[in-house]
């Protein structure tokens, strides 16, 4: 039988007493994936050369080159990593939370230039660490798809994303799973060595009205969040939110931060927060900025001495915002209710200080140029902006979306932040008065009932080749895309038998390509049956896949014939564009019940 094409170099300390557990569920990781081998210095042929020179010289032939780091770090493991680097290749990080011992001061200096480069992973144990691994190698052979196409055939490609994951329940938690929830509970105390006093707080109102929600699969609870309300009552904590080892990498948490911010802003609620262990920032963080949730502070020593928790949270301001109050709120939620302080405005924007919680856009010390655009195309306002010299550095906050297609120049831009960016940071908010188009688009029931949450049926998804997350994917033939902005809605329109518009989501971005280029932009987002994805080529190859996110399920379902009452020249056999109009008076039938 053949060798796997793909080589992983595996790098960490080579020591009885430590990682050693690790390295080898790493190993066996990489050896259950049909397409991917590993080479480890214990397991290679006996050589001539030098330690370090064999390999140094795998480093360079290698694919990816995986790295664990624990307790400890040594020259050899360092020039390893400094030579995968060099070679730019693609590097996988796993940085080990149960020390052993005292840590040598090299281990922060390492584990700060892996972040430097590469987003690293934390693991606790050797069975978390193998299937942290399987799902970092599966996604970084999708999204390298074009990068390893000379050894990948097509049936790779579905080789690589055939497995399918188990559908997925979110639900209220029940008295009879209490002993469930109490042994997962227990597994965060290496974090909260107090918690045992906690548990029994929190479970004691176990039932309809419970504010512990599980998240479960296959019939076995897998994850789980615990919201509690903080005085004055417009304050809500996110006590906990914890999926087990085995169920990571399928979308578990997002889902339930995403039902916690849903539920918490049909309750009116103001403000969320969560606080967590910096151990867990890499894992956590990314799942809430998907939710709008943005770092606000540390706070030192607050569970354990020697380490502290950082506080994450997230506004939600209620209704509509046209063009004549946009200033007012950009002035009010951006600069003045977090934190930051108004030194001159004008009808242009601000000059500023931005708190914390904009990241790396600003500090309480320094004075930002802020321009505001409520142009529904704001483009060149952006370019007069990014021209400016007394701009640099600054902010553009935009209330339209920037054109979806990511190719567009500037797309990216992170001194840019438009309507979409806003409406995910403060949800429920919505945006509206600047006549942008929207698109409707067609799908069939079977691809439906997987990518869209129904209320009747409580599976968020069946089983099924899609992967279970809030933000996904659709494919389609290559058209009416151009005027589409970040931030527009899309309507799903389910074909026969439900020839009906079931809901909408927002726009967060669109490609056009090939759909080996969709693959390596979207990942296993999506729809991954890849004949389907090649039917829906334009005779130049090319596919449209739409992501889109906050996916809202309407009160009740528009039928076709009142559908085309709204919108006379509807056609279910393709994709329609709809203007503001169209657009709003589908929504407002849509949620009257």
């Amino acid at each position: 039988m053949p060798e796997p094409p793909i080589q992983v170099f595996v790098s960490s300390v080579m020591t009885a007493d430590h990682l050693a557990e690790e390295r080898q569920a790493a190993i066996a990781a990489i050896e259950s994936i049909r397409l991917t081998t590993p080479w480890a210095f214990e397991h290679s042929p006996a050589t001539s050369q030098g330690a370090m020179t064999t390999a140094l010289q795998a480093v360079e032939a290698c694919d990816i080159f995986l790295i664990l780091v624990g307790g400890r770090h040594s020259e050899p493991v360092q020039r390893e990593l400094d030579e995968a680097l060099r070679a730019k290749k693609p590097v996988l990080a796993f940085v080990s939370i149960a020390t052993d011992g005292a840590q040598a001061p090299e281990r922060q200096r390492v584990v700060d230039q892996i972040a430097r480069h590469v987003k690293y992973q934390s693991f606790a144990t050797a069975m978390d660490l193998g299937r942290e691994v399987r799902i970092a190698i599966r996604e970084e052979l999708i999204r390298g798809y074009r990068r390893y196409r000379a050894k990948l055939s097509e049936q790779d490609l579905r080789t690589i994303i055939e497995t399918e994951p188990p559908g997925l329940v979110v639900r209220t938690a029940t008295v009879s799973d209490r002993p469930r929830i109490e042994e997962l509970l227990l597994e965060l105390k290496p974090w909260y060595p107090d918690i045992e006093g906690w548990i029994p707080k929190a479970t004691q109102d176990l039932g309809s009205s419970s504010d512990i929600r599980v998240a479960e699969t296959g019939g076995n609870i897998s994850g789980l969040a615990v919201t509690r309300d903080k005085d004055p009552g417009d304050v809500r904590k996110f006590a906990t939110l914890y999926v087990t080892a085995d169920s990571r990498g399928m979308a578990i948490g997002p889902h339930l931060v995403r039902e916690e911010v849903k539920r918490a802003a049909n309750r009116g609620i103001r403000k969320a927060y969560v606080t967590f262990a910096d151990e867990l920032h890499s894992r956590i963080a990314p799942v809430l900025r998907q939710s709008g949730f943005v770092e606000e502070g540390i706070s030192p020593a607050r569970y354990r001495i020697g380490s502290a928790e950082w506080v994450m949270g997230k506004t939600f301001e209620y209704g509509a915002i046209g063009p004549d109050r946009f200033h007012a709120f950009v002035e009010r939620c951006i600069i003045s209710e977090h934190g930051g302080r108004l030194i001159r405005s004008d009808r242009h924007g601000f000059t500023a200080t931005l708190p914390m919680a904009w990241g790396t856009l600003g500090t309480a010390d320094r004075e930002l140029v802020i321009g505001v655009s409520v142009s529904p195309t704001p483009e060149d306002e952006y370019l007069q902006f990014r021209d400016d010299a007394r701009s640099a550095g600054g902010l553009f906050i935009s209330m339209a979306g920037k054109n979806a297609n990511t190719a567009t120049a500037n797309f990216d831009d992170p001194r840019w932040i438009d309507g979409a960016d806003l409406a995910m940071r403060f949800y429920p908010v919505q945006f509206e008065g600047l006549d942008l188009e929207s698109i409707c688009v067609t799908i069939e029931p079977r691809y439906a009932n997987a990518l869209l949450p129904r209320s009747e049926q409580p599976r968020l998804m069946e089983p099924s080749r899609l992967q279970i997350r809030p933000d996904n994917v659709y494919y389609r033939h290559a058209d009416r895309y151009r005027t589409l902005r970040r931030g527009a809605n899309i309507f799903f329109y389910v074909s026969d038998p439900d020839q009906a518009i079931r809901g909408r989501a927002i726009v967060t971005g669109l490609t056009v390509g090939t759909p080996e280029d969709c693959f390596s932009q979207y990942g296993s987002r999506g729809i991954l049956q890849y004949e389907d994805i090649v039917a829906a080529q334009n005779p130049s190859g090319h596919v449209l896949a739409i992501a889109f996110d906050w996916y809202q399920e309407f009160e009740r379902p528009i039928r076709l014939t009142e559908l085309r009452s709204l919108k006379s020249n509807f056609n279910p056999q393709t994709a329609n564009l709809l203007s503001a109009d169209e657009s709003a008076r589908i929504m407002e039938r849509g949620d009257d019940g």
